[in-house]
C-alpha cells in the first residue's frame, strides 16, 4: 500500500524562509540595495549643495562686474529668443537694474559663442562685461575688453532691441564700431547686447 506524502508543516516554510535570508544571494541583493540607497542620498545632498554653489558663484560673478547687491532671479524659461542668441539668465538687482546673461551664437568661435553680462538700468545700458568666450587672443578678444564694450554704455535699450540702426529719418544711426580684422567677434558682441536689450524691453520694461 502506497503512502501519501505527508502535508508540509508550517514550520517547513519558516525554515525555508530563514534559509533564504541567510543565503549568499539574499546577502548580495541586500548589500546592493543598501549601496544604491546610500548613493542616492549622497547624490541628492551633493546636488543640493552644488545648486547652491552655482547660485552663489553667479552672484559673485555679477558683483565682480557690477555692485548689484541682492539679486532676484527672473524666469527666462519661456522666453522666445531672438535669432542667433539665447538669454541664459536674468536678475533684478537691488538698485533696480536688470542683469542679463546673454549669449550670441555668432562669433569667430561659433561653437563656443560669446556670452556677456549686460546690465540695463532706467532703460539704458549701464554696463557690458565678458562672461565667457574663446575668441582669438589679441584679435577677437579685443572685442571683449572693457574699452571696446564701453561704447554700448548709455545707449537706449529700446533702440538696440529693434536691431535696426535707423528707426526714422530723423534718428541718426547707432555709432557702433567694429574692430578691424575681428568683424565676427564684434558682430557677436552686438548680437548679445541687442538680445539682452530685447529681453529687457519685452519682459522687464513692460
Amino acid at each position: 500500500m502506497v503512502k501519501k506524502p505527508a502535508d508540509k508543516k508550517p514550520t517547513d516554510f519558516k525554515k525555508r524562509q530563514k534559509a533564504f535570508f541567510k543565503s549568499e544571494s539574499f546577502k548580495a541583493v541586500a548589500v546592493l540595495a543598501i549601496i544604491a540607497l546610500v548613493t542616492s542620498l549622497i547624490l541628492s545632498v551633493v546636488y543640493r549643495f552644488t545648486a547652491i554653489d552655482e547660485a552663489e558663484a553667479m552672484r559673485k560673478k555679477i558683483n565682480d562686474v557690477y555692485n548689484a547687491g541682492t539679486i532676484t532671479p527672473i524666469d527666462v524659461s519661456g522666453y522666445d529668443n531672438k535669432a542667433d542668441s539665447v538669454i541664459l539668465n536674468a536678475f533684478m538687482a537691488e538698485d533696480g537694474a536688470c542683469v542679463v546673461v546673454s549669449k550670441s551664437k555668432k562669433a569667430y568661435n561659433a561653437a563656443q559663442g560669446i556670452t556677456l553680462f549686460v546690465i540695463i538700468k532706467d532703460g539704458r545700458i549701464a554696463k557690458v562685461a565678458n562672461y565667457s568666450s574663446s575668441e582669438t587672443p589679441g584679435l577677437g578678444s579685443k572685442a571683449l575688453e572693457g574699452a571696446y564694450l564701453e561704447q554700448y554704455v548709455g545707449m537706449r535699450a529700446s533702440r538696440l532691441a529693434s536691431g535696426d540702426d535707423v528707426t526714422s529719418p530723423s534718428i541718426p544711426p547707432l555709432d557702433i564700431k567694429y574692430i578691424s580684422g575681428a568683424t565676427k567677434s564684434s558682430t557677436g558682441v552686438r548680437i548679445a547686447v541687442e538680445a539682452a536689450a530685447a529681453f529687457y524691453v519685452k519682459e522687464v520694461a513692460q
